[in-house]
């Protein structure tokens, strides 16, 4: 086998004709089938020509038995393999990059030979000589390696994985190898490459069924996060792939989860050989997947980790982020609580005609708590016996909304793991989980698709007539945070205030516009639907309850002072529990969310019956402080009556803080005695500044001296700053002309500032570089001149 390759290689080389690598092929797939028969095993090699033409392409698929068991890559004789490269070029390493995602690849260049999983080596490096150029019949392997190396491939099994981390790490680089896939191919579709508009039609479907502003991008990254975890789940649920094609998969899916069932499905409409590598190496390795190895708590922190394995940068963009059970639980039981006391509800959740949405369920912490608190209440009371029924009642008004299908996904696998391992209940026949945009408008018009989509378009029904016609007693959760959200949710953006839909003007303030730009932030417009649903849509049902883990910014911000009013003339009381008193960026050990350095906070508000806006609500705080574990301590204790409790200030727009001594207020404030204030300095990119002018100097540098499709990135463009625009000159900052794309000076004179409340740096006082410069405060600036820098919110 060996010298009949070597043979025929060496007689194609010697030709000097055609590319060195193609000379490989044909010898090499008769060398394979040769050393499979040998073994009694029946292959099938697939070349590129008649492999999608996707971000990865390598040379061969290989299948055994009708199975896939890897790939194949071939380079020309004497090029080497990865491990062995001493300069690889720019397109070896941008392949290797994407070929170490997959589980089973041979690589050779007809010399060498080695089988690498997921980019690790395994066993040796397997050699022919001599070389190939004057090879011929002489050709054999200098040991055992050979052999072993070719076996090994034909014979590779998926490993199955052993702990959550490795499913993880299994699962995300497959998912973004496969929204690579989709990426390349819609770019190709667009410029009309591609032979088939299939990705194209999809997105366009996806639009017009679930989310209209999906861009391209946003929709490759949803159709590989969907398609992976509903295999996931197909996996949970015991759906076999052996043998089985993905729209079958699909289809016993559906059994039990229709939603993900049909949208795998409708991701998946294509012939089986136009499947991406992904895919199908993806059905390979999960197809080995036993979900009894992992522990049910598993559930909780998967998509979190899936996230941040996957792709990081979009965790943080999203606001995705796994809520601490502690934060959880504590937001259920005081809501439970509040439900009890303060509203008449004796069984808090438990009672039938409490409703109960989480507007971004994510990966259902919440909805699994209020399970487990009907499940305990009922218990007490009517004994274990009671807990199963009144569970598949509760079924009817536990309700969540998701706008990502892997999240969902990860909620069914957490919520029905829940209902049959712990409380030994049977999953309800119907249960209202909704893959769908609760910031959408509930009347905005679609086009019907046909019976392929009904199960999504009836997910989006169900959730349109939730926001639309069903009363709701209690919103909870933990919603996005995403700032400069701007025109992400029109129906919440642009509608007026009201009881049709929940406009953001209602937390708007005469006269305060331009401070109010804090309010285009997601985890706003989700306090704006709730508010609305909660305590306006539906007049004849005016008592609720709003709870949310959110960002603190409300609490005190000059932006945020018409929906402190809002809460005060709407609301009857409130409670908000500072969870990060340190303020920002604290120290690591005080953090709930590890990664977020901004102050959060647990804030609760109720209405008990039709709304008095001539009477303030009274807004009650306190604070948990020290290590995380110190801070769950303290909230595992925290009730209604705790005398921990502080009263706020009663001003409808005044800040949630605690009120001042008589003597305090008395003092004169600082606008009082200095009336001249303005904002300070915003460059809008923080290199500009730096505590060593030196720094400054060498970044002035880099920016000037590097290539000119580098510089946008190194200026960090806006819209007010662009490297190519040409700007005016501020008056008091140094003189320049042109762009700063076209400059080749030297860095200008450094100009020290005060920073923030404590601090002095330096900047580089170019306009070029400034969004907002702050004229008038450059104006003013002289020797004799003495700046005091203020929190202008709090004077």
């Amino acid at each position: 086998m060996i010298s009949d390759f070597g043979r025929a290689v060496t007689r194609k080389l010697l030709t000097g004709h055609g590319s060195r690598e193609d000379h490989l092929r044909g010898p090499f797939e008769k060398m394979l089938a040769a050393i499979a028969a040998s073994v009694g095993l029946p292959v099938t090699t697939i070349g590129e020509t008649r492999l999608p033409d996707f971000s990865l392409r390598p040379d061969y698929a290989v299948d055994v038995a009708g199975a896939r068991v890897g790939y194949v890559e071939l380079k020309k004789p004497g090029h080497g393999v990865p491990g062995t490269w001493s300069t690889p070029s720019p397109h070896d390493n941008k392949q290797w990059e994407k070929l170490q995602l997959l589980p089973n690849v041979l690589y050779s260049d007809g010399e060498q030979f080695a089988r690498y999983e997921f980019g690790k080596l395994r066993g040796e490096v397997a050699r022919l000589t001599p070389g190939l150029d004057r090879a011929g019949e002489k050709l054999h392997a200098e040991s055992g390696a050979f052999a072993r190396v070719l076996t090994d491939f034909l014979l590779w099994e998926p490993e199955r994985p052993r702990s959550l981390n490795g499913l993880v790490r299994l699962t995300s680089n497959l998912c973004r190898l496969l929204r690579d896939d989709v990426t390349v191919e819609l770019e190709r579709e667009r410029t009309g490459r591609a032979r088939q508009q299939t990705f194209s039609r999809l997105a366009m479907d996806w639009r017009q069924v679930l989310f209209p502003s999906l861009t391209d991008v946003q929709f490759a990254d949803q159709y590989a996060q969907t398609i992976t975890f509903a295999l996931l789940l197909a996996r949970v649920e015991g759906v076999s792939f052996q043998g089985r094609s993905i729209g079958e998969i699909a289809r016993l899916l559906g059994k039990k989860h229709s939603l993900m069932g049909r949208a795998l499905t409708v991701l998946t409409d294509q012939p089986e050989d136009e499947l991406s590598i992904a895919l199908t190496t993806m059905i390979r390795v999960l197809s080995v997947v036993d979900w009894t190895e992992f522990p049910d708590e598993s559930y909780s922190m998967l998509y979190e980790n899936f996230l941040e394995n996957y792709d990081s940068s979009l965790r943080r963009k999203s606001g995705v982020y796994y809520t601490p059970a502690a934060l959880v639980s504590f937001s259920t039981r005081f809501v439970d609580e509040v439900l009890r006391k303060q509203l008449d509800r004796r069984l808090g959740f438990a009672e039938r005609d409490v409703i109960v949405v989480d507007p971004a369920m994510g990966t259902g912490s919440f909805l699994a708590e209020v399970v487990n608190t009907v499940a305990a209440t009922i218990a007490v009371e009517e004994g274990p016996g009671a807990v199963a029924p009144h569970l598949r009642e509760l079924a009817s008004r536990l309700i969540g909304f998701e706008n990502q299908a892997a999240p969902y996904a990860v909620a069914e696998l957490r919520v029905h793991s829940l209902l049959k391992k712990r409380h030994r209940s049977e999953v309800p026949h119907s249960e209202r989980r909704f893959l769908a945009d609760t910031l959408d408008d509930p009347d905005a018009q679609t086009l019907p698709l046909g019976k392929m989509y009904e199960a999504i378009d009836r997910s989006r029904r169900g959730a349109n007539q939730v926001k639309r016609e069903e009363p709701v007693m209690v919103v909870i959760g933990n919603p996005p945070y995403a700032d400069k959200a701007g025109g992400t949710a029109p129906w919440v953006e642009k509608s007026g205030a009201g009881r049709d839909a929940p406009g953001l003007k209602a937390f708007r303030k005469a006269e305060n516009g331009r401070r109010e730009y804090v309010l285009s932030n997601k985890y706003v417009y989700f306090w704006r639907w709730a508010t609305w649903k909660a305590f306006e849509a539906h007049p004849g049902h005016p008592s609720g309850v709003v709870a949310f883990v959110c960002s603190a910014g409300f609490l005190a911000g000059p932006g945020f002072a018409g929906m402190r009013e809002y809460l005060r003339r709407t609301a009857d009381e409130g409670w908000i529990v500072d969870l990060i008193p340190e303020g920002h960026q604290p120290p690591v050990n005080t953090r709930f969310f590890q990664e977020n350095q901004q102050p959060i906070c647990v804030a609760v508000f109720i209405r008990r019956g039709g709304p008095d806006p001539k009477v303030p609500a009274r807004v009650h705080r306190t604070f948990v402080e020290r290590t995380v574990g110190d801070k769950e301590g303290a909230l595992a204790s925290l009730t209604i009556g705790d005398a921990r409790w502080r009263q706020c200030a009663s001003g409808w727009d005044a800040p949630f803080d605690v009120g001042k001594s008589e003597s305090w207020s008395a003092m004169p404030a600082i606008p009082d005695l200095m009336p001249w204030a303005i904002p300070g300095v915003k460059p809008n990119r923080t290199w500009v500044y730096a505590p060593e002018p030196e720094t400054l100097r060498e970044r002035w540098t880099t920016l000037t001296r590097a290539p000119q499709p580098d510089k946008p990135l190194l200026l960090k463009e806006t819209d007010d700053s662009r490297v190519n625009a040409e700007k005016a000159r501020t008056p008091g900052m140094n003189e320049h002309s042109g762009s700063i794309g076209a400059e080749v000076g030297s860095c200008p004179l450094l100009c020290r500032i005060a920073h923030r409340s404590f601090d002095r740096k330096w900047v580089i006082p170019d306009s070029r570089l400034h969004d907002r410069a702050r004229p008038p405060l450059w104006y003013t600036n002289s020797d004799n001149q003495i700046f005091v820098v203020e929190q202008h919110a709090h004077p």
